[in-house]
């Protein structure tokens, strides 16, 4: 598997830096920030549960150098971003079309009030696949990390990969006000080809599992069906169900005596406590809490045969954890519920799931390596037959792993 990004593109992304800023090719560093999948472990980061993931080769680009303000343009997005370090725009006062210069506010605001020294700005221009966004591969993570790295690099400012975790978290919470939890970033930031990366939420601790080594290359590929369907997070019942678990965290708690903090996490509880009080919630608040014990003791299942190499179970638990979204969670549209209904037709199709929230975006695949691409044609035809509204937008992408976002340098070394 060919490392990403490809040193060719990191040199062109580059050049254009030099080119468009008039500055020395040699000023100009280049960061990289992969998009994740995550195989089990959905709607449990928020609430201090264990997840899973990896990273895969496509993700954004940012090639920066250091200036006194934040200056940045994309070969992607519309529009230009520009502020100064000392007076950083709300979000909601931003009066500028790139919306996506919020994460570059935000990343600088995070900084900021975590009480880092930050003198220096970037100016840069930031490159990514321009079909994959919104598309429930965790963009706006790989963003906001990208940026992050840049300006710390600027500041020379030293941060270890779980306080970036953090700091992506204020950048989507505090600055932007989506209630998602720490797994984006956690996958995005720590990944490494050949293990699965799997995070307790609640303790804010991780591990490494790696593929077995007699599993090299790996008998399945990752297939990506995107749907079509976009929408921001903040315009979906993602923050409703968020507000669901935590209030059936604080009516368990309540129920077990216990003293409960505003935002309760169904975390702070064992499977046994919502066996013994699940009368206390309502219907669906119990549907909540179900997918949240059970989606747990799934990544653990998952983390199981991830390491023996048994992909059948594998799959077969990721098939489990879709039906979980669906029903206990309530989440997913009718085209990725559909999506989902013809991936399980394929028999080379070991498992699938929602990729990302659910509620817009693509499903994940596992699929054997023989039959990846003959499945990923097959799908978007039936998918777009089925849909023909999304015709244009949607597309299906067998994609590769890949390690974690990284400071490169042009032969895409480790520096």
């Amino acid at each position: 598997m060919a490392n990403w990004p490809d040193a060719r593109v990191a040199r062109r992304l580059r050049d254009s830096v030099s080119e468009a800023f008039h500055v020395d090719k040699e000023k100009v560093k280049c960061v990289a920030a992969p998009y994740r999948v995550c195989p089990v472990g959905a709607h449990v980061d928020h609430q201090g549960g264990l997840v899973s993931g990896f990273a895969i080769n496509q993700g954004v680009l940012l090639a920066f150098f250091p200036t006194k303000e934040v200056n940045l343009i994309s070969n992607n997005f519309e529009g230009a971003v520009w502020f100064s370090l000392d007076e950083i725009p709300d979000a909601k006062e931003s009066k500028e079309e790139a919306c996506w210069g919020d994460y570059a506010r935000g990343a600088a605001r995070a900084l900021k009030a975590s009480g880092y020294l930050m003198n220096r700005g970037i100016t840069g221009m930031i490159e990514g696949p321009a079909n994959m966004q919104g598309c429930g591969v965790s963009s706006s993570a790989a963003l906001g990390c990208a940026l992050l790295l840049a300006l710390e690099e600027a500041n020379n400012i030293k941060v270890s990969p779980m306080q970036n975790v953090m700091l992506d978290c204020y950048i989507e919470n505090s600055y932007l006000g989506l209630k998602n939890g720490i797994m984006d970033p956690s996958i995005v930031l720590l990944a490494q080809k050949g293990h699965l990366v799997v995070v307790d939420c609640e303790k804010k601790a991780f591990q490494l599992v790696p593929r077995p080594d007699s599993m090299l290359p790996p008998p399945y590929r990752v297939l990506l069906v995107f749907s079509g369907v976009t929408a921001a997070l903040t315009e979906t019942d993602f923050n409703k169900r968020v507000e669901e678990c935590q209030q059936a965290a604080k009516k368990l708690l309540e129920a077990r005596g216990e003293p409960f903090p505003i935002e309760s996490k169904l975390g702070a509880l064992d499977a046994s406590d919502f066996q013994l009080f699940q009368c206390k919630l309502s219907i669906g608040e119990q549907k909540r809490a179900t997918h949240f014990f059970t989606e747990c003791a799934r990544v653990q299942s998952a983390v199981d045969h991830w390491g023996t190499g048994d992909w059948e179970s594998l799959g077969k638990v990721m098939f489990e954890s879709c039906e979980s979204s669906i029903h206990n969670y309530e989440c997913g549209t009718e085209p990725l519920i559909e999506l989902i209904s013809i991936l399980k037709s394929y028999e080379s199709v070991m498992g699938a799931r929602f990729s990302g929230a659910g509620f817009r975006g693509c499903c994940l695949a596992l699929v054997s390596s023989a039959h990846a691409q003959d499945v990923a044609a097959d799908v978007l035809r039936r998918y777009r037959e089925r849909y023909p509204e999304y015709r244009d937008a949607a597309f299906a992408l067998v994609a590769e792993e890949a390690d974690g976002a990284r400071l490169v340098d042009l032969c895409d070394r480790y520096v």
